[in-house]
């Protein structure tokens, strides 16, 4: 009888009916870069000609480091970090520019190194230039990167900061970091055992990295070790890897791990993917990686626990290391949102200053915005208000995405004229330049085709908007010859951009208008995908009509299930989310006057609707550049 009960007690224990959760918030590691906001001066790791302190301006504390272009390349060096290789971090870095086009000239670069001081290949894959960091006349802009898997042998990193050669004025950079995204608590055995248990021991001389591996040897009673309770949020999606060795395991599947999942009344949920084991080896295997991606948690999950188990029975010895858990992070996402000129009710120029901060505030990096010249009584035209919304969202910290359709009722000769004005004029400050609007729309024969074949299409039509679009990106590449040109289209209407690439037109980057209505999104995204353009952006995203036919709550979560079925799972393409729109349009036809994620009346910005404050959370819960 004694020992059916010491059996249950430990199945019990496995099950995490009896935790003891500690329920407390873990951070990440502290920031492994010294002097990292340059309080103390420059760098000493190396380079730095051409580098100095600037008191005047900065992000954080009250120093940056300036470097102004040169004909030659600028770089300065930090000193080596200490590293584990198979940790997970991530590095970021705050930058501003003030450069003449632009062209992606700043960069930061990461050396690995290993214990005898000699450098590896560039990370990763001998690529020199890590994070992109653009060019242009970008206000302090936040760009981050994570890191998996570096060399094997590397013990120490070191960063770069660049400016290519050539380029023309000044770039400052501020609070570089380094740290682990590992939530697993000393995933590597390196301080000690996780304190829940039985039957594991410290192995210091079979170590995938560092100093120890957890090791354990089969019994007759099952041995596991698990961690204390780690926060997650519900909503996201994880990565959990765990290097394992295994010496005459007796069963196939005798060695695992298993996730417990555990709700904040720190009650289990059960088991992740319905069963103790996740991942599973067994057999005699040199070090091998298991990894999964964890999503889809059961309702009220708050937490996790990992378990490190020997099935009770079984012979043989096997050892854990690099145990990582960590958000599943993809690098450069943008996040975006929409609004619209003075010319529409609820954009007044009077309140400027307010929806600039309002979108701000909701954590974006980018501002899609349909802002034109106007053409004065002369026929010159009037830039004032283009000039004040561009400033103004540069001193938010905002980079625009601008839609130029209004003057398509132009000849291509002007159009052509007229885009090259305007590149030139903003050349450095515009990150995107939409060259019409779902011009699809206006060549596509009727509702009842769906877009994905020429035959849908009146070629008449397509052909005059065809010419318009050609004129139109080619002014824009003349006044800035890196702008990046963005055609946008909506539902499956893939052939109308088919039409394009087989006659010729140049473009970018695709854009991509998704609504509720719209169905399932793969064909569509698989068809981008495909094409010759290098990024997609989801220009416009919601629920059809907005609120009028959803509810507020509905509507918000709708915009997060998209918005992260964007981030997580679309093909590598995709680059940006932006969510149409930030603020309702009561004014306009009932269709279009609820789709805002803020209420609006008369001009004035009302109480922000449940999706405003859905989307904030989406973007806080991952790197914003």
């Amino acid at each position: 009888m004694m020992q059916r009960l010491v059996k249950l007690a430990m199945l019990a224990v496995l099950l995490g009916v009896f935790l003891a959760l500690n329920g407390a918030d873990r951070a990440y590691a502290a920031n492994l870069v010294g002097n990292s906001g340059f309080e103390s001066g420059l760098w000493t790791g190396g380079g730095g000609a051409g580098f100095s302190i600037d008191s005047t301006v900065y992000h954080s504390g009250g120093k940056s480091l300036k470097v102004s272009g040169a004909a030659a390349a600028r770089a300065i060096t930090s000193e080596k970090i200490h590293v584990r290789p198979y940790e997970g971090y991530q590095l970021e870095v705050w930058v501003r520019s003030s450069l003449s086009d632009s062209k992606s000239a700043i960069s930061v670069s990461l050396l690995p190194v290993d214990a005898a001081d000699h450098a590896l290949a560039w990370y990763p894959g001998g690529q020199v230039k890590f994070i992109q960091a653009g060019g242009g006349r970008q206000n302090w802009t936040k760009y981050t990167a994570t890191i998996h898997d570096l060399p094997a042998s590397t013990d120490t990193v070191k960063i770069y900061l660049r400016l290519d050669a050539g380029a023309v004025g000044d770039v400052w950079f501020d609070d570089v970091s380094l740290e682990s995204i590992n939530l697993a608590p000393d995933g590597g055995f390196e301080s000690g055992l996780w304190s829940h248990n039985t039957g594991f021991i410290r192995d210091t001389a079979q170590a995938h990295s560092g100093l120890a591996a957890a090791k354990v040897t089969g019994q007759s009673e099952v041995q596991a070790i698990y961690t204390d309770t780690i926060p997650i949020v519900s909503s996201e999606t994880y990565t959990l890897s765990v290097w394992v060795k295994t010496d005459q395991i007796s069963t196939g599947n005798g060695i695992s791990v298993g996730v417990l999942q555990v709700n904040a009344a720190n009650q289990a949920l059960g088991w992740y993917g319905g069963s103790v084991k996740l991942m599973t080896a067994g057999g005699t295997q040199g070090w091998t990686k298991l990894e999964t991606e964890l999503s889809g948690f059961a309702a009220n999950t708050s937490s996790l626990r990992i378990y490190l188990r020997s099935d009770g029975g079984i012979t043989g010895t096997s050892w854990f290391d690099d145990v990582r858990l960590n958000k599943k992070f993809r690098d450069g996402f943008i996040w975006g949102v929409n609004g619209h000129s003075k010319k529409q009710g609820s954009y007044p120029a009077s309140q400027l200053d307010n929806q600039l901060q309002k979108a701000a505030d909701l954590g974006i990096s980018h501002y899609r915005v349909d802002v034109e010249p106007s053409l004065a009584a002369n026929g010159s035209y009037d830039w004032a208000y283009m000039d004040q919304v561009i400033n103004t969202a540069y001193n938010k910290g905002l980079k625009i995405y601008l839609v130029i359709y209004a003057k398509l009722t132009f000849t291509p000769a002007v159009l052509e004229q007229y885009g090259q004005d305007i590149a030139a004029r903003y050349k450095g400050k515009i990150a995107y330049y939409q060259i019409g609007n779902e011009i699809d729309n206006d060549c596509i024969l009727g509702a009842q085709y769906d877009g994905s074949q020429v035959s849908h299409y009146n070629r008449a039509v397509y052909e005059a908007m065809r010419d318009k679009l050609i004129a139109l990106g080619r002014g824009v590449r003349t006044g800035d010859p890196d702008a990046k040109r963005v055609i946008n289209m909506c539902y499956r209407h893939t052939a109308f951009l088919e039409m394009l690439l087989a006659d010729g037109v140049e473009w970018e980057v695709n854009g991509l208008d998704w609504y509720s209505n719209m169905g399932d999104m793969t064909f569509t995204l698989n068809k981008l995908q495909s094409y010759p353009q290098t990024e997609i952006l989801v220009a416009e995203c919601n629920t059809f009509q907005g609120t009028l036919t959803w509810t507020e709550q509905a509507q918000a979560e709708y915009i997060v299930k998209t918005a992260n079925q964007f981030y997580y799972n679309a093909p590598s393409k995709v680059k940006g989310f932006f969510v149409y729109e930030l603020l309702d349009e009561p004014d306009r036809s009932s269709g279009e006057q609820h789709y805002g994620l803020v209420h609006s009346s008369g001009g004035i910005i009302g109480a922000e609707k449940p999706a405003y404050g859905a989307y904030q959370a989406v973007i806080a819960n991952k790197p914003r550049d």
